[in-house]
């Protein structure tokens, strides 16, 4: 009985595309959304208004991380999975196999801990000097809220997180998605619960800080400490070898990925600190917590995508292009309908908290923006779906259309903010994400027929017939 149980849950699994992989970044997903939509009550219940505007304010400055970081931890995640697809774990759970393999694996964690050391610091020092500028500039909106300790506690704790960066980087490249998606359970649980704690204790504030220091005290003890043997073994590997060949065999991505990745700060992260310079904290706040259970939403939605990403790598060297559009497409249409349900059911709790005048209605946006807002996730969604597929590629087209989309976004808006308030500031972001999301689909279909010598566009929502396993 028990076993045909074990069975039926199995098969339940697969069906749904829940290898193991995919079934612990499910649990991460499903922690973070959960842990994250507990957050937003906690925050709405013990931070007034203007309040909840700084503290999703302070969240979308700190967004400017990706000017000094410039997603290189990804870059060198798909690097890494080249050189690991010909590496095997042994029993003690070191990486062996061809020693040149290794020493690439190794050289690659080299650059990224310097690189992140750099950022980390350098992060802190510009994350301060521009969110203290900003707030000083807007000070009619402070409303008399004390920021400025906060704020320097808070940059501080990141910088540090961000120097941990290579820790999830370099497991999640050599293929430990499965480990890795339960070490970040972990650490959104404790960190989650510390910051729950402090802000029930009466630290306003204060405690966003707490969430950083939390994750830099659980990835020191928990995969550092822990794994230090493993790290330490990729680290000696990659002694006296030529870092250049290595960067210049990255250059070509980079640039790319940076550059969009800059972009996606105008496109993801400009519209609250443009909400609180032109309309005022409460505004902030509102659109902030509902971008923030869409991000939440579209976390949980991505989790089929970006957990295949390694395997997309490892397909693509094998040249393996039946199984890889097989596994994309399928991850692809799964995590849309995840988020067109999520999406359906936040709707319908925002108009019963309206309905029944709950104290938190006014907390998010109203129906119509939220829509508009929630239109626009979703276009956003399925764009980096197709960017993760093209990257894996180790290419990046989708550069021209992001720094297009973000001048755009970052116009668009602006101009909105000064004449339509809110609701022109969500239209406006809609419009032109419909308008750039339809342009990347178009470019998507152009590479992927051309890299794979397909003959026609119309295949582009066909699945390949599967070769192979």
């Amino acid at each position: 009985m028990s076993r045909e149980l074990v069975h039926t849950v199995t098969r339940l699994l697969t069906l749904a595309g829940l290898d193991e992989a995919v079934f612990h970044a499910l649990v991460w997903r499903a922690t973070v959304v959960l842990a994250g939509l507990a957050t937003l009550k906690v925050v709405a219940s013990f931070l007034t208004g203007p309040e909840q505007g700084f503290y999703f304010t302070f969240s979308s400055l700190l967004g400017i991380r990706v000017f000094v970081d410039l997603s290189f931890s990804y870059v060198v995640s798909i690097l890494v999975s080249h050189q690991a697809a010909g590496l095997r774990w042994s029993p003690q759970r070191f990486l062996v196999g061809d020693p040149e393999k290794r020493q690439n694996l190794g050289i690659l964690f080299r650059i990224m801990s310097v690189w992140y050391l750099a950022a980390g610091g350098l992060l802190i020092i510009t994350a301060f000097t521009v969110g203290t500028l900003f707030f000083q500039h807007t000070q009619e909106h402070t409303l008399g809220i004390f920021w400025y300790r906060p704020w320097a506690m808070l940059c501080v704790a990141s910088g540090l997180s961000l120097m941990l960066t290579p820790l999830y980087a370099l497991l999640e490249g050599c293929g430990e998605v499965a480990l890795t998606a339960r070490l970040r359970t972990g650490e959104v649980l404790s960190s989650s619960v510390v910051f729950w704690a402090a802000l029930a204790s009466g630290f306003g504030l204060n405690a966003a800080a707490l969430v950083p220091a939390t994750q830099v005290f659980y990835q020191t003890t928990m995969v550092l400490f822990r794994r230090k043997h493993f790290f330490r073994d990729v680290y000696q590997a990659g002694r006296n070898l030529p870092v250049a060949q290595i960067l210049r065999e990255a250059w070509p991505l980079q640039w790319r990925v940076g550059v969009s990745a800059m972009s996606g700060y105008f496109i993801f992260n400009f519209l609250n600190p443009l909400v609180f310079a032109h309309l005022g904290a409460i505004e902030a706040g509102q659109i902030g917590m509902s971008m923030a259970l869409l991000s939440a939403l579209s976390t949980a939605a991505s989790t089929w995508v970006n957990t295949k990403s390694p395997t997309f790598v490892m397909l693509i060297a094998k040249k393996n292009y039946g199984r890889l559009d097989e596994l994309f497409f399928r991850s692809l249409g799964r995590g849309s309908a995840v988020m067109i349900a999520g999406t359906c059911i936040i709707m319908i709790l925002i108009a019963r908290m309206r309905i029944l005048d709950s104290r938190y209605a006014d907390r998010v946006l109203g129906l119509v923006p939220f829509a508009c807002l929630a239109g626009t996730y979703l276009a956003n969604y399925v764009v980096f779906a197709l960017a993760v597929y093209l990257r894996a590629h180790r290419t990046d087209p989708f550069v021209s259309a992001s720094v297009a989309t973000g001048l755009l976004v970052a116009g668009s808006t602006w101009l909105a903010s000064q004449r339509q308030g809110v609701l022109g500031v969500c239209v406006a972001y809609l419009c032109v994400t419909v308008i750039s999301s339809t342009y990347a689909t178009s470019v998507f279909m152009r590479c992927r027929r051309r890299w794979h010598g397909e003959t026609t566009g119309s295949q582009m929502f066909v699945t390949v017939p599967f070769q192979g396993s």
